[in-house]
């Protein structure tokens, strides 16, 4: 029963996690369109929120035998949430990148679990979160330069804004969007695998014993 919850949490966390993207992008398109009304805190905070439930991710995602990944994984989860905590996770933040590397290190378990034919769109997901994550860390270390750096004064008056000058709360438009269909479809698709699956490393995705059909397993202890 223990381990059940812990994949029940595991799989929870992930659908958040795509909720939340996919509120971030959606505002961020509407914003970015001209829309009135919308001055980006709600997807700073969707954000935020995502790193956090993908650090609860890291935490409660089963890792079987290997005990190396294990620990990397806990110990970035344990950080993310220590980020988050101290108000450093999401955009802009130092703790940035934290929250899209608990992604890529979920994805890559999922591969190694299930096997990348099965898993073609965990493959996706830590091309896209290691994209997101390279973008937030240079996003933060830009905004650390900016802190030390002396104010530079203008010789004449700002142009106002134009539509054009609007930028996304998150990553560029396409690559929130593949994020979100990514984080989506590796959610969506545990709704459809044993809970066992989860829980057994051994073999490939419909080959593990715990996918086997009743049939076999009466048939092997005839045998």
């Amino acid at each position: 029963p223990e381990e059940e919850v812990q994949v029940a949490v595991y799989r929870c966390a992930l659908g958040v996690t795509a909720i939340c993207w996919w509120l971030a992008y959606t505002l961020d398109f509407f914003m970015t369109s001209g829309i009135a009304g919308i001055d980006g805190s709600v997807q700073a905070n969707a954000l935020a929120l995502a790193d956090v439930f993908s650090a609860v991710a890291a935490l409660a995602v089963p890792i079987g035998s290997r005990i190396v990944a294990g620990v990397l994984l806990r110990l970035l989860g344990i950080g993310t949430l220590a980020a988050a905590v101290l108000g450093a996770a999401g955009p802009g933040t130092l703790g940035a990148a934290a929250g899209p590397l608990c992604i890529v290190m979920v994805c890559a378990r999922e591969i190694f679990w299930f096997g990348l034919f099965y898993k073609v769109d965990a493959a996706w997901g830590v091309l896209v979160f290691l994209i997101v994550a390279a973008l937030r860390a240079a996003s933060a270390a830009e905004g650390v330069g900016q802190a030390v750096a002396p104010p530079e004064i203008p010789d004449e008056l700002s142009p106002l804004p134009t539509l054009y000058d609007v930028k996304p709360v998150g990553p560029p438009l396409l690559v929130s969007f593949a994020g979100s269909v990514n984080m989506t479809v590796l959610a969506f698709g545990k709704l459809f695998e044993p809970v066992g699956e989860d829980l057994d490393e051994e073999g490939e995705q419909w080959a593990k014993r715990s996918s086997r059909p009743l049939y076999d397993n009466s048939e092997d202890e005839k045998s």
